[in-house]
């Protein structure tokens, strides 16, 4: 086998690992705010793991930077004038940037929610939910990007809709699939024989607590289809007014924008409203767990995720999402015991996988198609603009031959007198 193969390979072995780590993100966060010898809160948990984050990136990025003004060094020599030109750049391109400012606010508040949400519901419904984005992604980029071809406005297409219902269908049955007696326990085997949804025990196994998790994750996926569409505009905007600061809406530059601006928006509320007490309780295998939290899942799953959108692209990435309900299910039956109960949620989990993997697959031909439709208008407007200059050079040229003649003729006459 040829290395380029192995390489292939390789990269979409890292997009499923990254998409299993994803998955565990509600697992282990729902572990250290419920069932930590001294569960922490939610934002002081988010401050630590991403101050973790920061302080083990940053030997990276201050070797980035020196390597970065040291090439620039060479080329053109630092001046007052180009330090006053930086500081002019940052000051419109950074302060100034409204759309900078809103990715910002939307990126906080969906990390926010992502964790506040794990903390009322199973880990199970968190990522459920989280799984969908890609049709609010879908609607809220229809509904404020405004994408035309052929003058006619994006819609949501009828197997959009049904890719969309069969989601809902599944999601309702991995819900109440999941109803049962309290303190019930069964073997893990025993799901694919129960067909059971016991009605009687629904308020108890559903409570207000299960709602407000499930609404708070359905908040958190809004935030996050904001961001993404905040993220295009950025890119948008900053690719037509040629900014230098553009490295940071890709890549490993926004991985750690989205740190710094954590970091510093939740700093100083988590430190004046969480009780930061239970970090002095934590056992052994809480800190262990945290660590595989901040270093596993924080960190070593987004530089994954970074490493895959750089060699597959966003579309192969995002048809795999679903992989993350399936870590989710599994580790939650680990770590949390929270289990499937029924054969209701298999099914519902399977619907769930394949309707959501057949809307991305539908979105990305979509994609493809419409990629090819721009080459093919602008290879048309090329030659249509080659055969006008055919034409031009034509007529400019019957038009000099006939000159030509004309004088051909008058020397002729001349020739006669």
């Amino acid at each position: 086998m040829k290395w380029n193969a192995i390489t292939e390979h390789a990269i979409y072995i890292v997009t499923v690992v990254a998409h299993v780590l994803w998955g565990l993100q509600p697992v282990f966060s729902r572990y250290m705010q419920r069932l930590a010898d001294s569960p922490v809160p939610a934002l002081s948990l988010l401050t630590v793991g991403f101050s973790c984050v920061l302080v083990l990136y940053s030997p990276k990025v201050l070797l980035n930077v020196i390597l970065f003004y040291r090439e620039k060094s060479k080329n053109e020599p630092i001046t007052k004038a180009r330090l006053k030109q930086g500081l002019r750049l940052v000051w419109t391109d950074f302060i100034l940037n409204w759309r900078l400012w809103a990715f910002g606010v939307a990126l906080v508040f969906r990390t926010i929610t992502n964790i506040l949400s794990s903390r009322f519901t199973s880990a199970i419904y968190v990522q459920l939910v989280g799984i969908t984005a890609p049709f609010f992604i879908s609607f809220f980029t229809i509904v404020f990007m405004r994408n035309t071809r052929d003058g006619k406005m994006d819609r949501l297409t009828w197997k959009t809709f049904i890719t969309l219902i069969t989601t809902v269908i599944g999601c309702l049955l991995i819900i109440l699939g999941g109803v049962h007696a309290e303190g019930h326990q069964q073997e893990w085997w025993q799901v694919f024989t129960n067909f059971t949804i016991q009605w009687q025990h629904l308020g108890s196994n559903l409570t207000e607590w299960d709602g407000i998790g499930i609404g708070i994750a359905v908040l958190s996926t809004i935030f996050y289809a904001g961001y993404m569409m905040l993220i295009k505009k950025l890119r948008i905007a900053m690719e037509a007014s040629n900014s230098e600061l553009i490295f940071i809406t890709t890549g490993e530059s926004l991985f750690l924008f989205q740190t710094v601006c954590v970091v510093a928006a939740l700093v100083i509320p988590s430190s004046l409203i969480d009780d930061w007490t239970p970090w002095l309780h934590l056992s052994r295998y809480d800190w262990f767990m945290f660590f595989t939290y901040a270093i596993v899942l924080l960190l070593f799953a987004q530089l994954l995720s970074v490493i895959s959108l750089q060699k597959l692209g966003a579309t192969t990435v995002g048809n795999t999402i679903a992989i993350r309900l399936i870590s989710a299910i599994i580790f939650s039956a680990i770590i949390l015991k929270e289990q499937l109960q029924s054969m209701w949620q298999l099914i519902g989990s399977v619907i769930v996988l394949v309707s959501v993997t057949a809307f991305l697959i539908l979105q990305s031909r979509q994609h493809k198609q419409f990629i090819e439709d721009e080459r093919r208008l602008k290879e048309n407007l090329e030659i249509e603009e080659q055969s006008v200059e055919m034409e031009n050079f034509v007529a400019d040229s019957g038009e000099e031959v006939t000159l030509e003649n004309d004088s051909i003729q008058l020397v002729e006459e001349r020739d006669q007198v």
